[in-house]
């Protein structure tokens, strides 16, 4: 389930990323890079990589997934605490990025 919530979250943001008006003078190579450059898609996408095996096989294990399931929950708790801490009041999302937001931690700005 966490591997469906996070990769729908992450695939409609990108998309919403990709169309954003706000970012007229980019073009595509470099929206895809800055979505794809920050910490906290960085992070996102290693929580992907750490869950699908689990997916497959609930009893995958061993060291390398070990250290990929560690670095994947440090860099999505720093993530979230950076958002509750600076981010969060900063930004107040709505409609479809709300739903984004909570389910990825990602934004749009």
């Amino acid at each position: 389930m966490l591997f469906a919530v996070v990769a729908v979250s992450v695939s409609v943001g990108f998309v919403l990323h990709l169309v954003d008006p706000a970012d007229d003078f980019l073009g595509i190579g470099a929206r895809i890079v800055r979505f794809v450059s920050s910490f906290t898609m960085r992070s996102n996408l290693l929580v992907l990589a750490a869950v699908l095996p689990l997916v497959r096989g609930p009893d995958h294990d061993g060291p390398v997934w070990r250290v990929v399931r560690l670095a994947s929950l440090l860099g999505i708790t720093i993530t979230g605490l950076v958002y509750v801490a600076v981010l969060a009041p900063l930004y107040d999302p709505r409609g479809i990025d709300s739903w984004t937001n909570a389910g990825s931690t990602t934004s749009r700005r």
